[in-house]
């Protein structure tokens, strides 16, 4: 048996302050909208990476608040699994620059998350993420 590679990866969970909408992102490369996330570089600590993260996608500083969740998984046409770690995440309003080109991000509600999920058009590990959420 042939031993499973794996790339940890990083998610940010955003609600806005009212607690009622979640912020998704969208690269045009990609075929769906999922928490603001990626890669953690080599050398790269969790916590710097999913503050890069949210500052690429949103151009917004971040307070990641804590861990909400593991998730691991395959994507269909990828030789690695995937080992996300999923913070809540608060925005800094004041350190606002902005996003890297590509990539564009909206509020949805949990009703259109839970659309988006039925539908395959929210990634995998988000579905684990927005189940655990009242």
């Amino acid at each position: 048996m042939e031993d499973e590679l794996y790339k940890l990866s990083v998610r940010a969970l955003i609600q806005d302050e009212k607690g009622g909408k979640f912020l998704l992102a969208h690269q045009e490369w990609e075929k769906a909208w999922e928490t603001p996330g990626g890669r953690v570089r080599e050398g790269e600590s969790v916590l710097d990476a999913v503050r890069r993260h949210v500052r690429e996608a949103t151009g917004f500083g971040a307070y990641p608040e804590g861990v909400i969740e593991f998730a691991h998984g395959k994507k269909k046409d990828s030789k690695y699994s995937q080992l996300h770690i999923i913070f809540k995440v608060r925005l800094d309003s004041e350190k606002k620059g902005a996003p890297i080109e590509g990539v564009k991000t909206k509020w949805f509600s949990k009703a259109d998350v839970k659309k988006l999920v039925d539908s395959r058009e929210a990634e995998w590990h988000d579905e684990r993420v927005f189940d655990k959420i009242a």
